[in-house]
């Protein structure tokens, strides 16, 4: 079947917009934003030690500056390698509720070398062009 210029074109469009549906991100002002977010803050901040970069990207886009202004011993300064004992992967989200700037996510926990797993809170802020932790 030959294509007319006008339909080919319409199908060269959608080919496009097809291959354009991009990934959620901490800046989407949606549940998936704020489940992203929770991500990029249990990858950098609970999976154990922190590398320079892990740091840098911690203190700058993933927490508040209240947070960061709360934990100098980490944000002040040149980044370096930091020690961390809690290691916390996601098991679940069960709630994230968006109320204006604020968003409070309840998700389940493990640890590194357990099968337990346990319930928490933690509130982000959308803050800056992205939802960042807040506790």
């Amino acid at each position: 079947m030959k294509l007319t210029r006008p339909l080919a074109a319409a199908a060269l469009a959608i080919g496009l917009l097809a291959g354009c549906a991009s990934e959620p991100s901490a800046s989407d002002r949606t549940e998936e934003g704020v489940k992203v977010a929770l991500e990029e803050y249990v990858e950098t901040g609970l999976h154990g030690n922190m590398t320079p970069e892990m740091t840098e990207a911690y203190c700058t886009e993933v927490i508040t500056a209240r947070a960061r202004d709360k934990q100098p011993s980490i944000c002040e300064g040149a980044p370096t390698t930091r020690t961390n004992s809690t290691w916390k992967g996601i098991d679940s989200v069960e709630s994230v509720s968006i109320t204006g700037d604020t968003a409070t996510v309840t998700w389940w926990w493990h640890g590194r070398d357990s099968t337990d797993i346990t319930e928490t809170s933690d509130t982000f802020i959308f803050e800056d062009g992205r939802w960042r932790h807040d506790n």
